[in-house]
């Protein structure tokens, strides 16, 4: 199942550098970059960035469920 690890584009190298080791140490992560925020991201950037991957996990899994299903049922 993929994991969102968000991050923003701009800012302290030490944070950036945090969201990629995070990403690199979470099994089944996937680093997302919040443009032209900083570290305290507005719900109207945050709330369709979580939809965005909540949707993506959702068609990953129904085509996974679907990969699986015998032909023809």
């Amino acid at each position: 199942m993929p994991r969102p690890v968000f991050t923003r584009d701009a800012g302290p190298d030490f944070l950036l550098r945090a969201g990629d080791a995070v990403a690199a140490q979470v099994a089944g992560a996937e680093r997302r970059v919040l443009a032209g925020q900083n570290h305290m991201a507005g719900p109207k950037v945050l709330a369709p960035a979580l939809e965005r991957s909540f949707l993506a996990v959702g068609q990953r899994g129904a085509a996974r469920a679907n990969a699986r299903s015998p032909v023809g049922s």
